[in-house]
């Protein structure tokens, strides 16, 4: 059994690359349960991470592929958290390793070769997580002006009662924070492998064939036809002329690095 987890900043495609990996017959995967977050950090820290967490979720599907019935998947993350908890529980003391989270989710997901867990905020943590020699990382990232606009979308609606929010509610915090995340990908671009949202829309057998050959699996395993390319260039609805100038001004150099402009 092998650990992966998936990250990018927020709006660039991570909820969709962790629902299509999720439902691959050889991965066991998590989205935004974010127990990774609890490397090398003691049990009792753990335990306050994903309870915390826990706290944050619990009126939404919660962490675990959803079903299709509401009350199922209410009853499955209640069920699960106890029984990762308990698994932690009966690691070697000391600071939890990542042996110590693959044991966990072994039982949680027996018939999977690989566990692991979608969690955007991954991608600023890429300093500490990768000194699991072991851990694979996938990298999701996307044209900044499309991250920018959708994160504002969200930021004045689903996400406006949030603590978060305060990240994403002016467009130069966003570029700034893409600008970043962009940077910390690319310092450890030997270690991760990095996915282009505009490829897996656009060519999606291509792009899971690619990460199927990273994983060793079968790509016949991922359902390519959840995934649509119309999303690719809505910045030039949702963004006015200044905020895109702005945009530029902050992360221009970087998109033309990447291919964008």
């Amino acid at each position: 059994m092998t650990a992966v987890i998936i990250g990018g900043h927020q709006r660039s495609g991570t909820t969709i690359l962790g629902r299509v990996l999720a439902q691959h017959p050889q991965i066991g995967l998590t989205l935004e349960f974010a127990n990774f977050q609890g490397l090398q950090r003691s049990y009792r820290e753990n335990v306050r991470l994903i309870l915390r967490r826990w706290r944050t979720v619990r009126l939404r599907n919660g962490f675990l592929p959803p079903s299709i019935l509401k009350r199922a998947n209410f009853v499955r993350n209640n069920i699960f958290i106890p029984l990762y908890l308990l698994g932690l529980l009966r690691s070697p003391r000391g600071l939890v390793d990542l042996p110590a989270v693959e044991r966990a989710l072994r039982p949680l997901f027996p018939r999977s070769h690989w566990v692991g867990d979608k969690y955007p905020d991954y991608v600023f943590q890429l300093d500490r997580l990768l000194a699991a020699q072991d851990l694979r990382c996938i990298i999701i990232y996307r044209d900044g002006r499309d991250v920018t606009s959708s994160a504002l979308v969200q930021a004045r609606t689903n996400w406006r009662n949030l603590q978060f929010v305060k990240h994403f509610d002016t467009v130069a915090k966003v570029a700034a924070r893409w600008v970043r995340a962009i940077e910390i990908m690319e310092r450890h671009r030997g270690r991760i492998y990095p996915v282009r949202y505009e490829d897996l829309v656009r060519e999606p057998r291509s792009a899971l064939g690619a990460i199927a050959d990273q994983m060793d699996i079968d790509p016949a395993g991922f359902p390519a036809d959840w995934l649509r390319e119309d999303r690719v260039g809505k910045h030039q609805l949702g963004l006015t002329p200044e905020e895109l100038e702005t945009v530029m001004q902050i992360a221009g150099p970087t998109m033309e690095r990447l291919g964008y402009v």
